[in-house]
């Protein structure tokens, strides 16, 4: 069975060092991005690679110094889906900037026994990929306006 909150900290980990190639393989082309105003769907390497790197940009360029997403629910949906509830906190060093970010996430794990995201339902307002800034609904931050 899948470390749920282990792939969560991969994730982290690989925005923290922007390793692509880390985020690459935890995800499932094409993964599904569902936000508050859109279904955003991502179907090659190249549109994944533009949208980490925006991401790693708009952190650094926030000062965010660590992204903590936290399992909270994790439930199997068969031998080969996982569906998890996790909340990603915005740190800058010893601060949080906001309240934290609510998601779920379906892992599906692959014929190489690999779990992989095949989609995401976020509490963003965001309608298009790359995300350049985070639109989260209600945040109280300027990092959050745009």
């Amino acid at each position: 069975m899948l470390n749920y909150q282990k792939w969560l900290d991969d994730i982290s980990d690989s925005y923290n060092a922007a390793d692509f190639d880390a985020y690459q393989a935890a995800f499932e082309l094409p993964v599904t991005m569902i936000t508050s105003t859109a279904n955003i769907q991502v179907s090659e390497a190249e549109g994944l690679r533009t949208g980490f790197h925006a991401l790693c940009r708009m952190l650094s360029g926030e000062g965010i110094t660590d992204t903590i997403r936290l399992a909270s629910d994790v439930r199997p949906l068969g031998a080969n889906l996982i569906v998890g509830r996790y909340e990603t906190h915005f740190m800058r060093g010893a601060t949080r900037l906001f309240d934290p970010l609510q998601s779920t996430t379906t892992l599906r794990r692959g014929p190489d026994g690999r779990w992989r995201a095949c989609c995401f339902a976020l509490d963003l307002a965001n309608a298009r990929w790359p995300f350049h800034t985070l639109m989260i609904s209600g945040a109280q931050s300027a990092f959050a306006a745009a």
